[in-house]
């Protein structure tokens, strides 16, 4: 259930604002009429929230930009001394759950581990302002707690997030809670290391889209308007509903596996003569459909996606067709 105007003139934080479900959240929020604080990692990032979304153009006068690095204690407290906020989206992260990061498994704690305990020591200082914080999580958290795919860096610092945002919520009282997401899609990703904009990508290119692997497992992908719609919803319920559980995850939604979703792309493109390219050099784990043992279904909170996974897909590929230079790495 959605609360008419509970969004009217409320200030809000969100952390990782420039990712995809960053933007979504900051589109929302601002046609619902909310004044945001979005805190990116680098500084002049007006036009990407600019030219990502006209609404959020129509809406920029109640936008904030703020840059600072998560893993900065200070910055996050100067972060949250610059306004009254009085709901926190946190969506920063590293997401690289497949490989070895770049620069080591550290970096993944730093961003992730740390960056939540920061932003939550934060909080618990401004507590008697701040109603309630949404964090982003992973479903693989859940596969990785039941044994059921090998250990990551990435698995793992998701996990130690969930487990510090527990702590804080127990010892100190504070509103918190957390959404297991699967694969998020939609217009306004960047990294093309994801399926969806590196499939999209090779597509509007003319080439052959390369699968990294061979794997015939079905997996859930969630369109990223029906995900910011989600966080929303559990922050509202968090705030003034009678449901304030702490954990979420997503389950209802149509599962296939990456070579019929690519297949599906180029079937959208109208492109004649392209092909998935297979390319089996990663190994590839089993991480669908799995539920950690306290997460609670999202249509708890009166939730179910609007979007169907033809229809998103459809939308996400018009979207890149018609801002190219959001794949070219201009944004």
């Amino acid at each position: 259930m959605s609360y008419q105007n509970f969004w009217m003139k409320r200030r809000v934080l969100v952390t990782g604002a420039s990712g995809l479900l960053g933007l979504w959240i900051t589109k929302l929020l601002l046609a619902s009429g909310a004044y945001v604080s979005a805190f990116v990692k680098q500084e002049h990032q007006e036009s990407r929230f600019i030219e990502f979304d006209g609404q959020i153009r129509q809406n920029a006068t109640r936008l904030s930009i703020v840059a600072g690095r998560i893993e900065s204690k200070s910055s996050v407290i100067r972060l949250l001394e610059s306004d009254k906020h009085e709901i926190v989206f946190h969506l920063a992260a590293l997401n690289l759950n497949r490989g070895l990061p770049p620069n080591g498994a550290w970096h993944l704690f730093d961003t992730n581990v740390k960056g939540t305990y920061n932003l939550l020591e934060a909080c618990r200082l401004r507590s008697k302002e701040i109603g309630c914080l949404v964090m982003a999580s992973s479903e693989e958290v859940s596969a990785l707690a039941k044994n059921q795919i090998r250990s990551h860096p990435y698995h793992t610092s998701k996990i130690c997030a969930e487990l510090i945002c527990e702590v804080y919520r127990e010892t100190y009282g504070m509103k918190i809670a957390t959404v297991r997401l699967p694969n998020v899609y939609g217009g306004g990703d960047v990294n093309t290391a994801r399926l969806v904009p590196s499939a999209i990508q090779d597509i509007l290119l003319g080439i052959s889209p390369v699968l990294r692997n061979l794997d015939s497992t079905e997996r859930k992908f969630l369109y990223a308007e029906d995900a910011a719609r989600l966080f929303l919803l559990v922050a509202e319920n968090q705030i003034v509903g009678n449901k304030q559980h702490s954990d979420f995850h997503v389950s209802a939604l149509e599962s296939i596996s990456t070579l019929a979703l690519v297949e599906r792309l180029i079937q959208i493109s109208g492109s004649k003569g392209l092909k998935p390219v297979l390319n089996d050099e990663r190994q590839v784990v089993d991480d669908s459909g799995q539920r950690g043992p306290r997460a609670i279904e999202a249509s708890d909170v009166d939730w179910t996606p609007s979007v169907s996974l033809q229809e998103g897909l459809e939308k996400t590929f018009n979207w890149y067709k018609n801002n190219t230079p959001w794949l070219s790495g201009n944004r």
